[in-house]
């Protein structure tokens, strides 16, 4: 009987810690941020600023989402958004 209680409170404990933790890891796939630090790069003939490929880099994980929204995949993939992605050194990945 001990030893559910135990296993109990255990799950519990875990099941907290997961949910608090869980923001601290997650991306925000929020595009205004990449907007606003990339675009003088997008707009003008400019390389893109550390910023810019900072918030990049810190959304890789979001590319497919953005892909599959139609407002944002025309960005993407036009050649200015694709260099973009190459100056900051972002490989597009494959989305399935």
């Amino acid at each position: 009987m001990r030893s559910l209680y135990i296993q109990t409170v255990a799950f519990v404990v875990v099941a907290v810690l997961v949910a608090e933790l869980q923001p601290l890891f997650a991306t925000n796939c929020d595009t205004n941020e990449i907007e606003k630090a990339c675009m003088t790069a997008y707009m003008f003939p400019t390389e893109p600023s550390s910023s810019c490929c900072d918030k990049i880099r810190q959304r890789k994980s979001c590319y497919c989402g953005y892909m599959a929204n139609p407002k944002y995949k025309k960005f993407i993939t036009s050649s200015k958004g694709m260099k973009i992605a190459e100056e900051c050194g972002v490989r597009k990945p494959k989305c399935y």
